[in-house]
């Protein structure tokens, strides 16, 4: 655990960046990485990241709750401060033909914000009730606490505006399949997607599917990360 100066009064910092450096500190040319089983809060919808009325509310919804939960354990028994995570997504489509830039308002996907290992399904109802109370999210109601596998992967930096993705998205899937990665690997839903709702079966009919994983602050640089698992889950954090 890293700690800061906040030790000096009892209380422990963490620093997930750090800790998950591999994951965070990625090159321009794609690498292999393996990223151990973590918890996210979540929450599933589908249209166009840019326009959609789903992506503002459950964005609003992610960080009001990460933040809420920051300060309730900062504030509690532990006194325990970390830096929100960046918001992620993971990205797909029913028809490979819709996963391309152009048809974003085709796209299905999940939400996600890190969150330390301190965060409990009791600790998220609180904070969720209080978003709830406070804010009038109604959004808030869909988040759900989950830890996600998402285990060997490859990742690449895509640098420009998120519209030109796709050559960088193209490169990596190029970089796992030139390597044979795939090759022998048991399938598995679409990353991200609820099991409880039938997806598993959708996705396992359409092994072409990909799912894309990001956090957006704005154009500029953006991480690109793929599930080595039939089918591929992309991912980015930018």
């Amino acid at each position: 655990m890293v700690t800061s100066e906040g030790e000096a009064r009892g209380m422990a910092r963490i620093d997930m960046k750090r800790e998950l450096a591999d994951l965070y500190r990625v090159p321009r040319d794609p690498v292999m990485v393996d990223v151990p089983p973590l918890g996210y809060i979540m929450v599933d919808g589908k249209g166009d990241p840019n326009t959609s009325e789903w992506f503002s509310e459950a964005t609003g919804a992610l960080y009001a709750v990460s933040y809420t939960l920051k300060f309730k354990l900062k504030r509690g028994p532990g006194e325990l401060d970390y830096v929100v995570m960046p918001l992620q997504g993971l990205w797909w489509a029913g028809d490979m033909d819709a996963f391309v830039m152009e048809a974003r308002d085709d796209w299905e996907g999940t939400l996600m914000i890190l969150q330390p290992g301190e965060v409990t399904q009791a600790l998220l109802e609180e904070a969720r009730r209080e978003v709830r109370e406070g804010k009038g999210l109604e959004a808030v109601d869909h988040l759900r606490l989950e830890t996600y596998d998402e285990g060997l992967a490859a990742q690449v930096m895509h640098m420009g505006p998120y519209a030109e993705e796709a050559p960088t998205i193209a490169g990596l899937h190029q970089f796992i399949d030139e390597g044979g990665q795939r090759q022998g690997q048991a399938p598995r839903d679409i990353p991200g997607r609820p099991p409880q709702d039938g997806a598993g079966a959708a996705a396992h009919d359409n092994q072409a599917a990909r799912g894309v994983k990001g956090s957006h602050r704005g154009e500029g640089t953006c991480q690109l990360r793929d599930t080595i698992l039939i089918p591929p889950g992309t991912r980015t954090t930018c």
